[in-house]
């Protein structure tokens, strides 16, 4: 640890907590009310610099589009604009002054994460298909998820397009703003909410100046002639999304359901849609994941201090991601939520507000 670091947290501690010092109990037999606040604050910051630091290369932006693919495979040709689309809107809309890119181009870029003799490369006549196997799958997941929040909000946008077709710019704002705290909170974004309304708009630009939508009017639409690239820079997000729906999904139908039942359930209707549509992220199953966005329910007001629910606040959210998501995918969650039921009657005694 250099000279300036704890006199920089020591500056924190006095502006978080100015008399930290006479609260600390020389015994150690307990703990003041200010260190659990501050420890998680900090923490958030930490981890907050360090996404806004992130590297793209090679590596984790062919994970990042071929986990995107339902099969894990792509065409040589299609990985390759996949990964230029990447590159050009980190370039037109940088995600942080701190985030690095590389230098070559989607071709180079390809060309060298083949070399790493991570993917399996077959040709046919018609040229060459890069793939994952099972294993890899599992594995490049921590590839695409140490870039994941720098394609978050390009991400939402063009699986709310690929979904609705077309969508005023208006509608397109408001989805965005109802949806970022939970991104924000999971996967520690930097844009301040202040911000969204211009980052949005400097987004639809970019995916317009790809040719990926087309806005007439205050409306954008999908490109229906150029659908692959936003599709699959769409579905960057959607696994993230049906951890959502799944949780608020539960919430609506059950809204007495209490913190560790809604965890709970959340991961076995989340273990449930990843055996049935090959989901191999282990983030997806993860129940510390479905604890923060408890969390996040109740920062937004969706749950009160003592843990009653907002129904109406919920439907509508729940809705929303409904609305966002694959139909198959969809249904499975409907009918997880539903079987679930039986379930209930037994539910823990733990106080709702826990």
């Amino acid at each position: 640890m250099n000279f300036g670091e704890p006199i920089q947290i020591n500056q924190y501690l006095n502006e978080a907590a100015p008399n930290w010092t006479q609260d600390i109990d020389p015994m150690g037999t307990s703990k003041p009310q200010w260190l659990v606040p501050a420890v998680n604050d900090l923490a958030t910051k930490m981890m907050t610099n360090i996404n806004d630091a992130a590297a793209a290369n090679a590596l984790t932006l062919c994970a990042t589009a071929l986990l995107a693919s339902r099969q894990r495979a792509l065409s040589r040709d299609s990985l390759v604009n996949q990964i230029d689309c990447y590159l050009s809107l980190l370039k037109q809309v940088p995600y942080s002054k701190t985030c690095t890119l590389p230098d070559a181009s989607a071709e180079e870029l390809v060309a060298h994460a083949e070399s790493l003799d991570k993917f399996v490369i077959e040709s046919d006549t018609l040229g060459d298909i890069i793939s994952l196997d099972r294993h890899q799958s599992i594995l490049m997941t921590y590839y695409r998820n140490n870039i994941i929040h720098l394609f978050a909000l390009p991400s939402l946008i063009a699986q709310m397009l690929i979904r609705q077709h077309k969508l005023s710019l208006e509608q397109i704002q408001y989805n965005v703003r109802k949806l970022y705290p939970f991104l924000k909170k999971e996967l520690f974004l930097s844009i301040e909410e202040s911000e969204l309304e211009s980052v949005v708009d400097s987004i639809v630009i970019e995916l317009t100046r790809q040719e990926l939508v087309i806005v007439e009017q205050g409306v954008v639409s999908m490109n229906q002639s150029n659908t692959q690239t936003l599709m699959l820079l769409g579905r960057t997000i959607s696994e993230t999304l049906q951890r959502y729906a799944i949780s608020l999904n539960l919430l609506a139908s059950y809204p007495e359901l209490g913190k560790r039942d809604l965890e709970q359930k959340s991961q076995d209707i989340a273990q449930r849609l990843g055996r049935l549509h090959s989901i191999n992220a282990p983030e997806f199953f993860d129940k510390g994941v479905f604890a923060a966005l408890f969390s996040t329910l109740k920062e937004q007001g969706y749950l009160d201090i003592d843990g009653n629910c907002d129904i109406a606040a919920t439907e509508n959210l729940a809705s929303l991601l409904y609305g966002l998501l694959y139909p198959e995918v969809r249904l499975t969650i409907q009918e997880s939520v539903h079987q679930s039921e039986p379930l209930l009657e037994d539910a823990s005694d733990e106080p709702e507000g826990a």
